[in-house]
């Protein structure tokens, strides 16, 4: 939870590596991964949304498998059938959405939750997971059309997302507000931040009407960012990366001219999502990159379009993004921009091949 905290608020890198660095130990030596509980469980769903290494496919499966050994794939009969969803009933939807979005990441890695093995009930509230669990499964029929129900498959992924876009008109239309400069207390509690349901963006708690402490500004260079979208940007990132995919997806009967389905609304979603990544690359996204995924399927998308802020992105990004137009040229742009850091982050192993004979190497037995 410290870590968490920590991500969320601002904390420096530096103490952020330095609970990463025990977090790890932890992994290593407790042996966490052997025991399905639900603390355990959820720890490893937020751990892998961070992607910072191939791992994270690893963290998440364990998380999915001990949720199935729990029996969360399977909702209680419950004597009222509109009761409100259980915490675990909530966690394992969020298992599900996190797997839809992992697995287009991680190009061939293949889903692990199939909707025909679980009968957990649909979310009814609140309207934010509504909308995620909505959204990823419209991104799931998109992807992974084999793993959608049969009866589903008779209607487009346009379908889909044309009845979801129906209840939210105008979620294109509120502009983003600035960021405000990030203040603290001089003692440093790293989760003294509450989040503001209406800007995007961390707020800073209001002064305390006693002496102390004083809520003071810091430092140009050492004032912390602010660290993660509210609810309805989240929102707008993920429908922006849905009607991105849509432009990218090769099979999409729609895909032969993408400007036939894109109007106002999704143009707008499609920039916002660049919009949010300019103004938050120092704190969300620079700390979860799942976030930086999403908005380059939107940014992938604006320069199949032919739209400006599309040739913008391709030349921010380079490495060939300017050449990206459906999803395999994407999974492939990401592949080789990710390997490198992969690289560095397993240690380099077999960086420098052995160039020496067989008589330089020692008996391993001596």
């Amino acid at each position: 939870m410290r870590y968490l905290g920590a991500l969320f608020v601002g904390a420096p890198d530096l103490t952020l590596a330095e609970i990463n660095t025990s977090i790890k130990s932890y992994l290593l030596t407790k042996s966490p991964l052997t025991r399905p509980l639900p603390q355990n469980i959820q720890a490893l769903a937020l751990l892998a949304l961070r992607i910072e290494d191939r791992a994270c496919g690893i963290w998440l499966a364990t998380a999915i498998r001990m949720a199935c050994i729990l029996g969360w794939n399977h909702s209680v009969e419950l004597p009222i059938a509109s009761a409100p969803l259980s915490t675990t009933e909530f966690l394992w939807w969020a298992l599900m959405c996190e797997d839809i979005w992992l697995s287009l990441v991680f190009t061939g890695t293949p889903n692990l939750i199939w909707p025909g093995d679980c009968n957990v009930r649909n979310p009814s509230s609140p309207s934010f997971f509504c909308d995620i669990v909505a959204l990823s499964n419209i991104a799931r029929h998109i992807l992974r059309p084999e793993t959608v129900d049969a009866t589903m498959r008779q209607s487009a992924s346009q379908d889909f997302l044309a009845a979801w876009e129906a209840t939210h008109q105008g979620i294109a239309s509120n502009p983003i507000p600035e960021a405000p400069i990030p203040q603290r207390a001089a003692t440093d509690d790293l989760l003294a931040s509450e989040l503001s349901s209406e800007s995007s963006q961390w707020m800073p708690v209001a002064p305390s009407n006693e002496a102390s402490p004083q809520t003071i500004p810091l430092p140009e260079s050492s004032r912390p960012m602010n660290m993660t979208l509210t609810p309805t940007a989240l929102i707008r990132l993920v429908y922006a990366a849905v009607v991105g995919l849509l432009v990218l997806d090769p099979f999409e009967p729609y895909n032969r001219d993408p400007h036939l389905f894109i109007d106002s609304q999704r143009e707008a979603i499609l920039h916002m999502a660049l919009i949010l990544e300019s103004r938050f690359q120092h704190g969300a996204f620079a700390r979860w990159r799942l976030l930086v995924k999403l908005a380059d399927i939107a940014g992938a998308a604006l320069c199949v379009l032919g739209m400006d802020r599309g040739r913008e992105w391709a030349a921010k990004k380079g490495n060939g993004a300017a050449d990206i137009r459906t999803l395999e040229d994407l999974w492939a742009w990401w592949g080789s921009g990710d390997e490198e850091a992969f690289q560095k982050e397993s240690g380099s192993i077999n960086a420098q091949p052995y160039t020496g004979t067989p008589g330089d190497i020692q008996d391993i037995g001596a």
